[in-house]
């Protein structure tokens, strides 16, 4: 199990990284749809370094996990701040089967359990 959070008692080990704004700037990527986003709790790391294309004319959709055990883990971090800034970025959340039933948003970011989530702003 890969992640950036502490790792029973493993010896950690540094990796570079590049936000997403920045790796879609240098290959010159001017509109993307859809982003698919699965990173073991730190999913608010990836949307901080994506603000210019979430924030952008055309946001993408979003698909994204939550999970509660894997964002408790995140140093500094607190359960549901994915969520929180995606709503700051003026975006709608909703569980996955939610969002295909064409069902309403969440109302408060979810803190508790594990979850598909869907994320789109009008």
């Amino acid at each position: 199990m890969g992640s950036l959070g502490a790792q029973f008692g493993a010896k950690p080990v540094d990796v570079p990284a590049r936000t997403l704004d920045k790796v879609l700037e240098e290959v010159a990527v001017e509109h993307v749809a859809v982003i698919k986003v699965d990173v073991e709790g730190f999913e608010v790391s990836v949307f901080r370094g994506a603000e210019k294309l979430l924030r952008g004319k055309q946001p993408p959709l979003i698909v994204f996990e939550f999970c509660d055990w894997a964002e408790a883990r995140v140093p500094g971090g607190r359960i549901g701040d994915a969520q929180r800034l995606l709503l700051e970025y003026g975006y709608s959340i909703w569980r996955l089967a939610d969002f295909l039933k064409g069902r309403a948003p969440i109302r408060e970011p979810l803190t508790t359990g594990f979850a598909m989530l869907v994320a789109c702003r009008a």
